[in-house]
Protein backbone atom coordinates (compact mmCIF):
# COMPACT_ATOMS: atom_id res chain seq x y z
CA UNK A 1 0.00 0.00 0.00
CA UNK A 2 2.77 2.22 0.49
CA UNK A 3 4.38 1.96 -2.89
CA UNK A 4 0.82 2.86 -4.20
CA UNK A 5 0.61 5.80 -2.08
CA UNK A 6 2.45 8.47 -3.92
CA UNK A 7 0.58 7.56 -7.04
CA UNK A 8 -2.79 7.89 -4.94
CA UNK A 9 -2.00 11.50 -3.44
CA UNK A 10 -0.40 12.37 -7.09
CA UNK A 11 -4.08 11.49 -8.70
CA UNK A 12 -6.00 13.03 -5.99
CA UNK A 13 -3.73 16.28 -6.68
CA UNK A 14 -4.21 16.02 -10.21
CA UNK A 15 -7.96 15.13 -10.50
CA UNK A 16 -8.29 18.43 -8.19
CA UNK A 17 -6.64 20.65 -10.43
CA UNK A 18 -8.17 19.79 -13.50
CA UNK A 19 -11.28 20.03 -11.90
CA UNK A 20 -10.74 23.37 -10.89
CA UNK A 21 -9.76 24.33 -14.02
CA UNK A 22 -12.83 23.27 -15.82
CA UNK A 23 -14.99 24.48 -13.32
CA UNK A 24 -13.69 27.96 -13.69
CA UNK A 25 -13.37 28.32 -16.75
CA UNK A 26 -15.70 26.48 -19.08
CA UNK A 27 -19.40 24.35 -18.91
CA UNK A 28 -18.80 21.25 -16.96
CA UNK A 29 -20.88 19.44 -19.53
CA UNK A 30 -20.77 15.51 -20.58
CA UNK A 31 -17.88 16.07 -23.21
CA UNK A 32 -15.85 17.69 -20.62
CA UNK A 33 -16.20 15.36 -17.86
CA UNK A 34 -15.56 12.26 -20.28
CA UNK A 35 -12.13 14.45 -21.34
CA UNK A 36 -11.38 15.06 -17.81
CA UNK A 37 -11.58 11.38 -16.79
CA UNK A 38 -9.62 9.87 -19.74
CA UNK A 39 -6.68 12.89 -19.03
CA UNK A 40 -6.65 11.62 -15.66
CA UNK A 41 -6.45 8.01 -15.68
CA UNK A 42 -4.10 8.13 -18.84
CA UNK A 43 -1.96 10.17 -16.89
CA UNK A 44 -1.49 7.85 -13.93
CA UNK A 45 -1.52 4.93 -15.84
CA UNK A 46 1.66 6.61 -17.18
CA UNK A 47 3.17 7.93 -14.12
CA UNK A 48 2.86 4.43 -12.51
CA UNK A 49 4.03 2.24 -15.67
CA UNK A 50 7.12 4.49 -16.36
CA UNK A 51 10.66 3.58 -13.77
CA UNK A 52 13.29 6.20 -12.98
CA UNK A 53 16.63 5.20 -13.53
CA UNK A 54 19.35 4.92 -11.00
CA UNK A 55 21.95 7.15 -12.69
CA UNK A 56 19.43 10.21 -13.52
CA UNK A 57 17.43 9.59 -9.98
CA UNK A 58 18.87 12.82 -8.68
CA UNK A 59 17.96 14.72 -11.63
CA UNK A 60 14.18 13.93 -11.75
CA UNK A 61 13.23 13.60 -8.35
CA UNK A 62 14.00 18.05 -8.61
CA UNK A 63 11.94 17.90 -11.78
CA UNK A 64 8.78 18.02 -9.68
CA UNK A 65 9.77 21.28 -8.49
CA UNK A 66 10.46 23.24 -11.67
CA UNK A 67 7.75 21.88 -13.29
CA UNK A 68 4.89 23.14 -11.58
CA UNK A 69 6.23 26.39 -11.46
CA UNK A 70 6.91 26.37 -14.88
CA UNK A 71 3.43 24.57 -16.38
CA UNK A 72 1.11 26.81 -14.44
CA UNK A 73 1.86 29.87 -16.48
CA UNK A 74 2.21 28.02 -19.79
CA UNK A 75 -1.38 26.41 -19.02
CA UNK A 76 -2.88 29.82 -18.51
CA UNK A 77 -1.42 31.33 -21.51
CA UNK A 78 -2.92 27.84 -23.30
CA UNK A 79 -6.61 28.69 -21.61
CA UNK A 80 -6.46 31.83 -23.12
CA UNK A 81 -5.20 31.81 -26.07
CA UNK A 82 -6.70 28.65 -27.30
CA UNK A 83 -9.47 28.33 -25.18
CA UNK A 84 -8.98 23.81 -25.73
CA UNK A 85 -9.26 22.89 -22.33
CA UNK A 86 -8.47 19.29 -22.76
CA UNK A 87 -5.52 19.64 -24.74
CA UNK A 88 -3.78 21.98 -22.41
CA UNK A 89 -4.64 19.31 -19.64
CA UNK A 90 -3.36 16.76 -21.42
CA UNK A 91 0.07 18.23 -21.86
CA UNK A 92 0.27 19.17 -18.41
CA UNK A 93 -0.77 15.77 -16.60
CA UNK A 94 1.36 13.80 -19.16
CA UNK A 95 4.30 16.49 -18.63
CA UNK A 96 3.40 15.93 -14.85
CA UNK A 97 3.81 11.80 -14.97
CA UNK A 98 6.67 11.62 -17.06
CA UNK A 99 8.42 14.49 -14.06
CA UNK A 100 7.28 12.60 -11.27
CA UNK A 101 7.48 9.00 -12.46
CA UNK A 102 6.93 5.62 -9.74
CA UNK A 103 9.40 5.27 -6.88
CA UNK A 104 9.66 2.79 -3.92
CA UNK A 105 10.00 5.78 -1.04
CA UNK A 106 7.39 8.40 -0.40
CA UNK A 107 10.28 10.06 0.96
CA UNK A 108 11.46 10.89 -2.34
CA UNK A 109 7.79 12.87 -3.11
CA UNK A 110 7.52 15.13 -0.14
CA UNK A 111 9.30 18.11 -1.43
CA UNK A 112 7.69 17.42 -4.70
CA UNK A 113 4.29 16.74 -4.06
CA UNK A 114 4.38 19.59 -1.56
CA UNK A 115 5.57 21.90 -4.25
CA UNK A 116 2.51 20.97 -6.56
CA UNK A 117 0.15 21.60 -3.77
CA UNK A 118 1.62 25.20 -3.23
CA UNK A 119 1.33 26.04 -7.09
CA UNK A 120 -1.75 23.80 -8.37
CA UNK A 121 -4.08 25.56 -5.33
CA UNK A 122 -2.50 29.09 -6.16
CA UNK A 123 -6.23 31.05 -7.15
CA UNK A 124 -6.08 31.90 -10.49
CA UNK A 125 -5.79 35.95 -11.43
CA UNK A 126 -7.56 35.37 -14.42
CA UNK A 127 -11.17 37.18 -14.67
CA UNK A 128 -14.13 34.42 -16.06
CA UNK A 129 -14.33 36.72 -18.85
CA UNK A 130 -10.67 35.92 -20.22
CA UNK A 131 -12.18 33.07 -21.75
CA UNK A 132 -13.69 34.92 -24.15
CA UNK A 133 -10.85 36.49 -25.56
CA UNK A 134 -7.01 35.78 -26.91
CA UNK A 135 -5.87 38.96 -25.37
CA UNK A 136 -5.65 39.67 -21.79
CA UNK A 137 -8.02 41.26 -20.01
CA UNK A 138 -6.89 43.49 -17.46
CA UNK A 139 -10.29 44.28 -15.74
CA UNK A 140 -14.44 43.26 -16.42
CA UNK A 141 -17.38 44.07 -14.18
CA UNK A 142 -20.92 42.58 -13.80
CA UNK A 143 -23.73 44.90 -14.51
CA UNK A 144 -27.63 44.19 -14.28
CA UNK A 145 -27.44 44.31 -18.32
CA UNK A 146 -24.63 43.08 -19.50
CA UNK A 147 -20.85 42.50 -19.04
CA UNK A 148 -17.84 45.13 -19.88
CA UNK A 149 -14.35 43.68 -20.22
CA UNK A 150 -11.23 45.74 -20.84
CA UNK A 151 -8.47 43.86 -22.96
CA UNK A 152 -4.63 44.78 -23.45
CA UNK A 153 -3.29 44.24 -26.73
CA UNK A 154 0.42 45.70 -27.02
CA UNK A 155 0.54 49.68 -25.72
CA UNK A 156 -3.33 49.64 -26.77
CA UNK A 157 -6.85 48.61 -24.90
CA UNK A 158 -10.42 47.16 -26.31
CA UNK A 159 -13.49 48.11 -24.35
CA UNK A 160 -16.61 45.90 -24.78
CA UNK A 161 -19.46 45.96 -23.33
CA UNK A 162 -22.17 43.09 -24.16
CA UNK A 163 -20.08 41.18 -26.50
CA UNK A 164 -19.50 44.02 -28.38
CA UNK A 165 -16.68 46.40 -28.95
CA UNK A 166 -17.50 49.89 -27.83
CA UNK A 167 -13.47 51.57 -29.14
CA UNK A 168 -10.24 50.67 -29.46
CA UNK A 169 -7.67 53.23 -27.75
CA UNK A 170 -5.90 52.66 -30.95
CA UNK A 171 -8.24 54.46 -33.62
CA UNK A 172 -10.72 55.87 -31.15
CA UNK A 173 -10.22 59.58 -32.33
CA UNK A 174 -11.57 58.33 -35.83
CA UNK A 175 -14.77 56.97 -34.24
CA UNK A 176 -15.22 59.97 -31.72
CA UNK A 177 -14.84 62.77 -34.23
CA UNK A 178 -17.16 61.10 -36.38
CA UNK A 179 -19.74 60.82 -34.66
CA UNK A 180 -19.73 64.03 -32.40
CA UNK A 181 -18.12 66.63 -34.80
CA UNK A 182 -20.42 67.07 -37.77
CA UNK A 183 -23.58 68.11 -35.72
CA UNK A 184 -21.86 70.62 -34.15
CA UNK A 185 -20.68 72.27 -36.95
CA UNK A 186 -24.39 72.69 -38.13
CA UNK A 187 -24.58 74.99 -35.62
CA UNK A 188 -23.49 78.56 -35.59
CA UNK A 189 -23.03 79.16 -31.34
CA UNK A 190 -21.93 76.65 -28.82
CA UNK A 191 -24.19 74.00 -28.21
CA UNK A 192 -26.25 73.21 -25.08
CA UNK A 193 -26.06 69.43 -25.36
CA UNK A 194 -27.69 66.18 -24.02
CA UNK A 195 -26.67 62.90 -24.42
CA UNK A 196 -28.48 59.79 -23.45
CA UNK A 197 -26.31 56.67 -22.63
CA UNK A 198 -23.15 57.45 -23.33
CA UNK A 199 -21.91 55.05 -20.79
CA UNK A 200 -18.48 54.46 -22.65
CA UNK A 201 -17.57 58.15 -22.45
CA UNK A 202 -16.35 58.49 -25.42
CA UNK A 203 -18.50 61.17 -26.86
CA UNK A 204 -18.30 62.98 -23.44
CA UNK A 205 -14.39 63.25 -24.01
CA UNK A 206 -14.49 64.34 -27.39
CA UNK A 207 -17.33 66.83 -26.85
CA UNK A 208 -15.69 68.32 -23.80
CA UNK A 209 -12.22 69.15 -25.55
CA UNK A 210 -14.67 71.29 -28.20
CA UNK A 211 -15.16 75.08 -28.11
CA UNK A 212 -18.30 74.76 -30.07
CA UNK A 213 -20.09 73.45 -26.39
CA UNK A 214 -21.47 75.38 -24.36
CA UNK A 215 -22.82 72.22 -21.45
CA UNK A 216 -22.49 68.86 -21.46
CA UNK A 217 -25.71 66.55 -19.68
CA UNK A 218 -25.73 63.08 -19.61
CA UNK A 219 -28.25 60.80 -18.82
CA UNK A 220 -26.24 57.16 -18.68
CA UNK A 221 -28.29 53.99 -19.45
CA UNK A 222 -26.36 51.39 -17.24
CA UNK A 223 -24.76 53.57 -13.65
CA UNK A 224 -22.64 50.60 -13.12
CA UNK A 225 -20.92 50.20 -16.49
CA UNK A 226 -20.72 54.14 -16.72
CA UNK A 227 -18.54 53.82 -13.08
CA UNK A 228 -16.50 51.09 -14.62
CA UNK A 229 -15.36 53.04 -17.25
CA UNK A 230 -14.77 56.42 -14.72
CA UNK A 231 -12.33 54.07 -12.84
CA UNK A 232 -10.44 53.43 -15.78
CA UNK A 233 -10.41 56.83 -17.17
CA UNK A 234 -6.74 56.77 -17.63
CA UNK A 235 -5.67 53.74 -19.20
CA UNK A 236 -8.70 54.10 -21.47
CA UNK A 237 -7.56 57.63 -22.75
CA UNK A 238 -10.31 59.88 -21.62
CA UNK A 239 -11.86 62.25 -19.17
CA UNK A 240 -15.61 63.62 -18.46
CA UNK A 241 -14.07 67.16 -17.69
CA UNK A 242 -16.16 69.88 -15.77
CA UNK A 243 -18.69 70.90 -18.00
CA UNK A 244 -20.87 67.59 -17.69
CA UNK A 245 -24.18 67.27 -15.25
CA UNK A 246 -25.45 63.85 -14.33
CA UNK A 247 -29.38 62.81 -14.14
CA UNK A 248 -31.89 60.72 -15.07
CA UNK A 249 -33.82 60.77 -18.31
CA UNK A 250 -36.93 61.69 -16.84
CA UNK A 251 -35.36 64.26 -14.39
CA UNK A 252 -34.59 66.18 -18.18
CA UNK A 253 -37.68 65.64 -18.77
CA UNK A 254 -39.58 66.31 -15.89
CA UNK A 255 -37.58 69.66 -15.41
CA UNK A 256 -38.98 70.85 -18.84
CA UNK A 257 -34.74 70.94 -20.04
CA UNK A 258 -34.14 72.25 -23.95
CA UNK A 259 -31.29 71.33 -25.63
CA UNK A 260 -29.13 72.68 -28.97
CA UNK A 261 -28.40 69.03 -29.43
CA UNK A 262 -29.51 65.50 -28.11
CA UNK A 263 -27.18 62.39 -29.28
CA UNK A 264 -28.82 58.85 -28.49
CA UNK A 265 -25.75 56.85 -27.51
CA UNK A 266 -27.48 53.72 -26.77
CA UNK A 267 -28.78 51.02 -28.54
CA UNK A 268 -32.75 52.01 -29.57
CA UNK A 269 -34.48 49.34 -31.92
CA UNK A 270 -35.82 50.18 -34.89
CA UNK A 271 -39.20 48.52 -33.72
CA UNK A 272 -39.09 51.18 -30.63
CA UNK A 273 -37.49 53.85 -32.28
CA UNK A 274 -40.50 56.43 -32.97
CA UNK A 275 -41.49 55.85 -29.61
CA UNK A 276 -38.37 56.84 -28.11
CA UNK A 277 -38.01 60.16 -30.38
CA UNK A 278 -41.62 61.02 -29.75
CA UNK A 279 -40.95 60.65 -25.46
CA UNK A 280 -37.60 63.09 -26.02
CA UNK A 281 -38.76 65.38 -29.05
CA UNK A 282 -39.85 68.05 -25.79
CA UNK A 283 -36.65 68.51 -24.72
CA UNK A 284 -35.39 69.16 -28.61
CA UNK A 285 -35.40 73.30 -29.19
CA UNK A 286 -36.76 74.07 -32.28
CA UNK A 287 -33.74 74.18 -34.38
CA UNK A 288 -32.13 71.48 -32.50
CA UNK A 289 -30.50 68.25 -34.40
CA UNK A 290 -31.29 64.60 -33.14
CA UNK A 291 -28.02 62.50 -33.46
CA UNK A 292 -28.56 58.37 -33.59
CA UNK A 293 -26.37 55.60 -34.15
CA UNK A 294 -27.43 53.64 -37.05
CA UNK A 295 -25.24 50.56 -37.17
CA UNK A 296 -23.63 48.98 -40.15
CA UNK A 297 -24.79 50.61 -43.52
CA UNK A 298 -23.67 47.65 -45.72
CA UNK A 299 -23.84 44.64 -43.96
CA UNK A 300 -26.99 45.56 -41.97
CA UNK A 301 -28.43 47.93 -45.13
CA UNK A 302 -31.90 47.04 -44.41
CA UNK A 303 -32.00 47.91 -41.33
CA UNK A 304 -30.47 51.25 -42.11
CA UNK A 305 -32.92 52.23 -44.72
CA UNK A 306 -35.91 51.36 -42.62
CA UNK A 307 -34.48 53.49 -39.70
CA UNK A 308 -34.05 56.58 -41.79
CA UNK A 309 -37.24 55.79 -43.36
CA UNK A 310 -39.35 55.84 -39.87
CA UNK A 311 -37.29 59.16 -38.60
CA UNK A 312 -38.95 60.91 -42.10
CA UNK A 313 -42.75 59.60 -40.53
CA UNK A 314 -41.84 62.26 -37.39
CA UNK A 315 -41.55 65.13 -40.28
CA UNK A 316 -37.55 65.25 -39.69
CA UNK A 317 -34.98 65.65 -42.52
CA UNK A 318 -32.37 63.00 -41.87
CA UNK A 319 -28.91 63.33 -43.22
CA UNK A 320 -26.64 59.93 -42.98
CA UNK A 321 -22.68 59.80 -42.90
CA UNK A 322 -20.26 56.75 -42.61
CA UNK A 323 -17.18 55.96 -41.67
CA UNK A 324 -14.62 53.37 -41.67
CA UNK A 325 -12.91 52.35 -38.06
CA UNK A 326 -10.34 50.18 -38.65
CA UNK A 327 -10.65 48.08 -35.57
CA UNK A 328 -14.57 48.77 -35.71
CA UNK A 329 -15.07 48.61 -39.36
CA UNK A 330 -18.13 50.12 -41.06
CA UNK A 331 -20.16 52.76 -38.48
CA UNK A 332 -23.32 55.09 -39.39
CA UNK A 333 -24.60 57.67 -37.70
CA UNK A 334 -28.10 60.09 -38.73
CA UNK A 335 -28.59 63.77 -37.90
CA UNK A 336 -32.03 64.48 -37.89
CA UNK A 337 -33.57 68.31 -38.24
CA UNK A 338 -36.80 70.15 -38.28
CA UNK A 339 -35.13 73.54 -39.20
CA UNK A 340 -33.12 71.94 -41.86
CA UNK A 341 -33.27 70.01 -44.87
CA UNK A 342 -31.02 67.50 -45.83
CA UNK A 343 -29.71 69.26 -48.81
CA UNK A 344 -28.70 72.53 -46.47
CA UNK A 345 -27.34 69.94 -44.17
CA UNK A 346 -25.10 68.67 -46.76
CA UNK A 347 -24.33 71.83 -47.97
CA UNK A 348 -22.96 73.33 -44.47
CA UNK A 349 -20.97 69.78 -43.73
CA UNK A 350 -19.49 70.34 -47.10
CA UNK A 351 -18.07 73.58 -46.98
CA UNK A 352 -16.47 73.23 -43.19
CA UNK A 353 -14.26 75.59 -42.40
CA UNK A 354 -9.80 75.08 -42.60
CA UNK A 355 -9.29 75.71 -38.84
CA UNK A 356 -10.99 72.49 -37.56
CA UNK A 357 -10.40 71.25 -33.80
CA UNK A 358 -9.37 67.85 -34.13
CA UNK A 359 -6.53 64.92 -35.12
CA UNK A 360 -8.26 63.92 -37.88
CA UNK A 361 -11.78 64.79 -39.22
CA UNK A 362 -11.87 67.65 -41.94
CA UNK A 363 -13.71 68.88 -45.08
CA UNK A 364 -11.92 66.02 -46.92
CA UNK A 365 -13.43 63.32 -44.58
CA UNK A 366 -16.77 64.53 -44.47
CA UNK A 367 -17.37 64.22 -48.27
CA UNK A 368 -16.06 60.66 -47.74
CA UNK A 369 -18.44 60.35 -44.80
CA UNK A 370 -21.41 61.71 -46.89
CA UNK A 371 -20.56 58.85 -50.06
CA UNK A 372 -22.35 55.53 -49.72
CA UNK A 373 -21.98 54.37 -53.17
CA UNK A 374 -25.07 52.12 -54.29
CA UNK A 375 -26.06 50.37 -51.18
CA UNK A 376 -29.11 48.55 -52.32
CA UNK A 377 -26.50 46.84 -53.91
CA UNK A 378 -25.82 45.22 -50.03
CA UNK A 379 -30.26 44.64 -49.53
CA UNK A 380 -30.26 41.08 -50.31
CA UNK A 381 -34.23 39.48 -49.56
Amino acid sequence: MKEKLPQLVYLALLFTWCFHIYQFYFPFELANQIALFFTVVASWWLGSRYQVNDLFKVVFLLIPLIFPLLLQPIVAELITRYNQSWMSIFIVAIACSYAIGQTQKIRNHFLGIGMLVGVWFIPYSMPPSQKYFTDKVIDSKKTTFADAQIVEWKDDFWLHYGGKLQFSTLDKHLLAEAYALPALYLKTEPANVLIIGGDNHLIIDQLNQSKKVSHISIAPFDNKYFDFVTKNEGILEITTGSKIVEAKLNQYLADSSTFDIIYIDQEVPNDGLIAFIQKIEPMLLPEGIIVFQSGNPYLQAKLFKERQNLIKTLSYEVLPYHTQVPTMGQVSWMLASKSMTQGEMRKKLLDLPENIQGIWWNQQAMKMMLAFGKTDYFIRD
